[in-house]
């Protein structure tokens, strides 16, 4: 299978354009190797894809050991042009907590990418940056269930745009909202609220 604008089984759910339950996705992706189960035999798969299959594994295993989220989906396209990763949230998140985690997220997977040397020479540009990669989450309660507006079900960084949708109480097949952010703006809030909370933990620790 050739990497030329492929996107693996993103292709399926991370731009899927109308809400959809992703319980069942969570669960036939919680323990995935995703190169074992698009690729059976190895022998297929070609080295590029090899690489960046591990390097996306890798970064899955951090960030659900780190954050408690599932991977369920992944993306890769061009010689490599974007590499992307989705995940399931089974917790509400706030809209500042997602962006926190997303930001966060980025910075690790571009970390795990850029000090892959095996990749380098497959990267369309090097190093990889913002606009390089995504991230999508989608959000469920603790139980499973869809959550709807206000509360956020995706929130997703492209390579273009930060996103963050709900889903229409009144209407399941259609989002209530979408709020997009720039790269920019996304990551200056998140240092606001980080400078936020350090100005508190100095207040309370002075009082």
């Amino acid at each position: 299978m050739k990497n030329k604008a492929l996107y693996l089984i993103t292709a399926i759910i991370g731009f899927f354009p109308i809400p959809i339950n992703s319980s069942f996705f969570s669960a036939f992706f919680e323990k995935l190797n995703f190169s074992h189960i698009l690729f059976p035999d190895r022998n297929e798969i070609p080295e590029s894809d090899q690489i960046a299959l591990a390097v996306i594994d890798e970064t899955a295993k951090i960030l659900k050991k780190k954050y408690g989220i599932n991977p369920c989906g992944i993306g890769m396209r061009g010689h490599f042009e974007e590499l992307g990763i989705d995940f399931q949230v089974s917790k509400p998140l706030s809209k500042e907590q997602a962006r926190v985690m997303l930001v966060d997220c980025i910075k690790i997977f571009l970390e795990k990418i850029n000090s892959t040397e095996k990749i380098k020479p497959y990267l369309k540009n090097y190093p990889f940056n913002e606009q390089n990669i995504s991230i999508t989450f989608f959000i469920q309660d603790q139980d499973g269930r869809d959550l709807f507006d206000p509360q956020i079900c995706i929130a997703k960084w492209t390579s273009f745009e930060v996103t963050f949708r709900t889903n229409d109480p009144e209407n399941i097949y259609r989002y209530k909202t979408t709020e997009k952010e720039t790269h920019e703006e996304a990551l200056a809030l998140v240092e606001q609220h980080k400078a936020e909370l350090a100005q508190a933990s100095e207040d309370r620790t002075s009082q």
